[in-house]
């Protein structure tokens, strides 16, 4: 079998022979959220890198994990050499990630369907709806307008800062 990195890599049509025989491997794609959102495989959970780790420690170890790249490779090397040190899980990467799978015209989810936590790997610019947009950005304005009074409170700023007589 293909190794990567000392993890074995799965081929789109091994993993799709994987799911038709209703083997149910755990497919975990490490693609960013926007990434994930705009196109992911289905049942794909999505999860930061930093959080995969963690996260297969929830699930049987002897359950296969495939791990998914937006594009196969730049997203998952440094994870794949955090994960080799423990041999106890099995793992494989997904050869071309979610690009390979597109190309081989099979079924593409769209949106956020099963997100392992949050979403909070990137900030979302403000003109895009998300939940609680209003209420963030009004504390983000009062916590602002705050910020004079609260240096004037530090001792170092008074240090810094001359005070006119």
């Amino acid at each position: 079998s293909i190794n990567y990195l000392g993890v074995d890599v799965i081929s789109v049509s091994a993993l799709q022979e994987t799911l038709r025989n209703n083997q149910k491997p755990l497919l975990l794609d490490v693609s960013s959220s926007r990434n994930y959102t705009s196109k992911h495989i289905p049942s794909a959970v999505w999860i930061t890198r930093s959080r995969v780790l963690e996260y297969l420690q929830s699930i049987p170890r002897d359950r296969l994990a495939v791990l998914i790249a937006y594009d196969g490779q730049y997203e998952i090397e440094s994870l794949v050499a955090e994960l080799r040190a423990d041999s106890d899980y099995r793992l494989c990467v997904l050869e071309g990630g979610t690009l390979a799978w597109e190309e081989a015209g099979l079924q593409i989810e769209t949106g956020m369907q099963f997100p392992a936590h949050d979403v909070d790997d990137c900030l979302l610019p403000p003109n895009i709806e998300q939940p609680d947009r209003d209420r963030i950005m009004r504390e983000y304005i009062e916590w602002e307008l705050q910020l004079p009074s609260q240096v004037t409170l530090d001792p170092l700023w008074l240090k810094l800062v001359p005070i006119s007589s």
